[in-house]
């Protein structure tokens, strides 16, 4: 695995799991962190770039088992007088940070929140199959989210089939590779950055990251749809990948704090609704 690169929205941060120091950068972390100069960071222990905060967060984080399977909300911190957003996850023996301009949206009401799970869960408990599921969700999500289209889709051998959409149409033939994470493109103009390394990049795996780009055939097919920016959230029933949901929007945009929460509850709620069946 040589070049790794993640997306130019954030910046990434892996740091050795016994010695807390960094082994891997992307190379945007100066202008995202302000940090001054052009030292290079890596090998510098991981406190000394992202602040005591941050740093005790990431310790406490690191002692959670669900760090290996999917990444963790951190929180907004402000480092260097920069508001930003951070989530880590596990891979290998490295803790891998990611870091985001913070959102500027509010963060929704615990009222609202309520009420988009009990719209979520009222909707998904009064279907009878996965099509009256789906077609019962993707326009309260596009509602929600605001963006072009919403659908959910259902692997079928080597392709996916639309079972249902609010918005402009998808091909059946468009599939997306997909995890249980939510992954988001921003903008798929906005390009890449180089993740710099002083470790064996063989050990590193980034199938968890927010971050991650993705393959070559996935962008052409969202310019082929006329979207510039997409969200897919994997469903899963027991082991086995059932589909997933995408989102498409013809202009950079990403998820609202709504729509990640919306998504956080909806996942579990459709596998239970599902395997009933």
């Amino acid at each position: 695995q040589q070049g790794i690169a993640v997306q130019a929205n954030g910046a990434l941060v892996a740091f050795h799991g016994l010695n807390d120091e960094i082994a891997f950068a992307s190379a945007n972390c100066h202008s995202l962190l302000g940090l001054s100069g052009e030292v290079s960071i890596l090998g510098t222990h991981i406190r000394d770039v992202l602040g005591r905060e941050v740093f005790h967060a990431l310790r406490n984080v690191k002692m959670l088992p669900s760090i290996a399977k999917r990444r963790e909300h951190i929180g907004k911190h402000t480092i260097n007088g920069q508001a930003l957003d951070i989530s880590a996850f596990q891979s290998g023996s490295f803790v891998v940070a990611e870091i985001t301009p913070a959102d500027v949206d509010p963060m929704p009401s615990a009222y609202d929140v309520l009420k988009d799970v009990l719209l979520i869960q009222d909707r998904v408990q009064a279907s009878n199959d996965d099509g009256e599921i789906f077609r019962n969700i993707v326009t309260l999500l596009r509602t929600i989210s605001g963006y072009d289209c919403v659908a959910a889709c259902k692997y079928e051998e080597a392709h996916s089939q639309v079972v249902a959409s609010a918005g402009k149409a998808l091909s059946a033939h468009e599939t997306f590779e997909v995890n249980t994470q939510i992954h988001v493109i921003q903008d798929i103009g906005r390009g890449t950055v180089i993740v710099r390394t002083a470790s064996d990049v063989d050990q590193f795996d980034l199938s968890l990251s927010a971050l991650r780009c993705p393959p070559g055939p996935s962008i052409e097919k969202l310019r082929r749809l006329g979207a510039a920016a997409c969200v897919t959230q994997g469903i899963q029933i027991g082991h086995h990948l059932w589909g997933y949901l995408v989102f498409l929007h013809r202009s950079p945009r990403a998820p609202n704090h709504r729509t990640r929460l919306a998504l956080s509850h909806l996942q579990p709620l459709i596998s239970a609704r599902l395997n009933s069946f």
